[in-house]
């Protein structure tokens, strides 16, 4: 009787490598999506250094 029970409410080792990969896969798409917006950071912060060099470039000629 104990063996009955115990199967049916332990997980079979493909319900844990189910719940595994769906993890797994929600984990992924999190980095994936967290990586996206790292880049869009980026880029947006690239332009703004790069508009910052050009102002400061415009400031020291105009003190020349």
């Amino acid at each position: 009787m104990a063996v009955a029970t115990k199967a049916v409410f332990s997980p079979t080792s493909e319900q844990v490598l189910q719940k595994g990969l769906s993890a797994m896969t929600r984990a992924c798409d999190a980095l994936t999506a967290r990586n996206s917006e790292l880049e869009e950071e980026l880029e947006s912060l690239s332009n703004q250094l790069a508009r910052s060099k050009e102002k400061l470039l415009v400031e020291t000629s105009e003190r020349e």
